[in-house]
């Protein structure tokens, strides 16, 4: 699992391919990324790919609204996610679902709580 959490910052990763560490920066440093999200998943079997993206998309699009003022779909902003993988569910313990808020723009300091665009 990551030690990473909410209000972390960051320079994108690929959520795409397996990660085992990402480096943060202070979110005061120029970057695009930022942690904005988390929640864990229930124990239990690994609920296969296609369900743990399910809960990503619900848990992360649901909380987009809240941290960014509007609408993912009317934003400037995108969306990003570290979630686990059959590998780190069973040999870690890997429950947890991050979502991550991207400038594509990049250039970003400061939170981007509220940002509103």
């Amino acid at each position: 699992m990551f030690a990473l959490r909410v209000g972390d910052c960051m320079a994108s990763t690929d959520p795409a391919t397996e990660v085992q560490t990402v480096p943060t920066r202070p979110c005061t440093e120029v970057r695009d990324s930022e942690i904005f999200a988390s929640t864990m998943l229930p124990d239990g079997d690994f609920p296969g790919d296609d369900a743990v993206t399910t809960s990503v998309d619900d848990f992360c699009y649901g909380q987009f609204q809240a941290f960014v003022g509007m609408a993912y779909e009317q934003s400037a902003l995108g969306l990003s996610y570290f979630m686990p993988s059959q590998e780190s569910w069973d040999g870690m313990g890997d429950r947890q679902i991050l979502c991550i808020l991207v400038d594509p723009a990049g250039g970003v300091t400061g939170t981007m709580k509220g940002a509103n665009r």
